[in-house]
């Protein structure tokens, strides 16, 4: 049975040169008739199977019009029947740089992701197949393309995916609303200015990363991946953060993360039900320096609930070791998941997470627990598609000598995106992103706000 994009990659060539064939005055009807007889019969030649005969007929064209895009396409063909999809993916390769219309590219694309697909070049078939979304002549073609796209995808076992953007926050450091913070001296309370740094400073984020995996295996029952992964944020403070903290800058709080990680997926029983387990190593840098290093051991299962739901259990367990020396710190975390689709097709998402950190530094030692509902509807407001999302936590840290009391953090958190429908390129459009955050904390200098209105590129599908 052929797959969705040989299946849908069939192209009738006997209605393709028709909409091909270009437009010649009146006045030269003899060679009209004359041309589009030649390209009919290489089309008919082709679709009987006498293939050198085609391939001779459309050779023919060529040098009459090597632009002719009807002889570029019969061509294609013919060498993909005969098995040489190297030679056909060139030629629509070349035949997509001539192109003169969107419907010529949109198919020529589609041919050229067709023959990489057939020589297992997933990458390059998901190059062309963008090329083709953008010369999409309908939605329906548009759909066809994002199916094939996911197709190839889900059987390509290489991946790769980069993402970035940037936002204008109020709060780029994590600094403290307050401007003075009570502190314990010799166990007599004694209310201290923060410094311009340690309160919130207002700018620009920055943020760039991205991801390489590639499936190791990939049989019925599990698949392992290998992946390497980074992310990266650095800010440019305004002139009201400049005033507030004049020896301060965007990179002093810019930060990086790497990560070399493998995981497994094992398929258990029938019923879909999904183990995962992986192991990660990486390191964290903090103001162009190296904070700490990490490793990371996590533990997944995800299965079907009643009325489609899809529910995933995980937990993950990491010990940071800090570059400047110092106890190691140690997180672990579980939490559970539910996703489903009402029948209006809107996606639902809820989340709750338990976590716990120990570290001889009571500013990174504490009991947690936070709780998210997300919601993305399928109906589309504004000529675009919409999503949001909001998150309550709560957090008790150790006692600490500076403090009067233990330090508590209660926070909110929400996040509303956008992604107008009439605005793609290539298959990637833009998402606006307004977020917010708010932690309210007895300590001042972890009394915290902060409030962005993001811009990044995503993936259409």
């Amino acid at each position: 049975m052929p797959t969705p994009i040989i299946r849908s990659l069939s192209v009738s060539l006997t209605l393709l040169w028709l909409a091909l064939a270009p437009a010649v005055p009146a006045s030269a009807q003899t060679t009209i008739l004359t041309l589009q007889e030649t390209r009919e019969a290489a089309v008919s030649a082709y679709e009987s199977g006498a293939f050198a005969q085609a391939e001779a007929l459309a050779r023919a064209l060529l040098r009459r019009d090597p632009r002719d895009l009807v002889a570029q396409i019969v061509l294609i063909e013919v060498a993909s029947a005969r098995g040489d999809h190297g030679v056909a993916a060139d030629m629509a390769s070349y035949g997509y740089g001539i192109a003169e219309t969107d419907g010529a590219r949109y198919t020529l694309a589609r041919l050229a992701a067709r023959e990489h697909a057939l020589l297992d070049h997933g990458t390059r078939a998901q190059v062309w197949l963008r090329r083709a979304r953008e010369a999409s002549p309908t939605k329906g073609a548009a759909r066809e393309v994002a199916e094939d796209y996911a197709f190839i995808r889900a059987r390509n076992p290489l991946s790769i995916s980069v993402n970035g953007g940037v936002a204008p926050r109020s709060n780029i450091n994590n600094g403290s609303s307050q401007s003075t913070q009570e502190v314990l001296i010799f166990g007599i309370p004694v209310t201290l200015p923060l410094s311009g740094d340690a309160q919130a400073l207002s700018g620009i984020a920055y943020s760039l990363g991205g991801e390489l995996a590639y499936r190791l295996d990939d049989r019925s029952d599990r698949s392992t991946t290998l992946s390497l992964s980074a992310f990266g944020e650095t800010y440019q403070l305004s002139d009201e953060a400049k005033a507030l903290a004049p020896t301060a800058d965007g990179t002093d709080f810019a930060y990086v993360n790497a990560e070399l990680a493998l995981r497994q997926e094992r398929r258990i029983g029938q019923d879909g039900a999904v183990l995962g387990y992986g192991a990660s190593v990486g390191t964290t840098w903090s103001g162009g320096t190296a904070y700490y290093d990490f490793t990371r051991l996590s533990l997944s299962y995800g299965w079907h609930g009643i009325g489609g739901m899809q529910h995933r259990l995980d937990g993950q367990t990491e010990r940071q070791i800090a570059r400047s020396g110092g106890d190691p710190r140690h997180i672990s975390e579980v939490g559970w998941r539910g996703d489903w689709r009402t029948v209006a097709g809107d996606q639902i998402s809820v989340t709750v997470r338990l976590s716990q950190s120990t570290s001889t530094n009571p500013n990174y030692s504490y009991e947690g627990v936070t709780a998210s509902l997300g919601w993305t509807p399928q109906a589309p407001f504004a000529r675009g598609h919409w999503s949001m999302s909001a998150e309550a936590g709560a957090r008790n840290y150790a006692p600490s000598l500076l403090s009067l009391d233990p330090r508590e953090d209660r926070s909110v958190s929400g996040r509303i995106s956008y992604r107008p429908d009439n605005l793609e390129f290539y298959g990637f459009r833009p998402e606006i992103a307004l977020t917010g955050r708010a932690n309210a904390s007895n300590v001042a200098r972890f009394d915290t706000s902060d409030l962005g209105l993001g811009l990044r590129i995503v993936s259409s599908f």
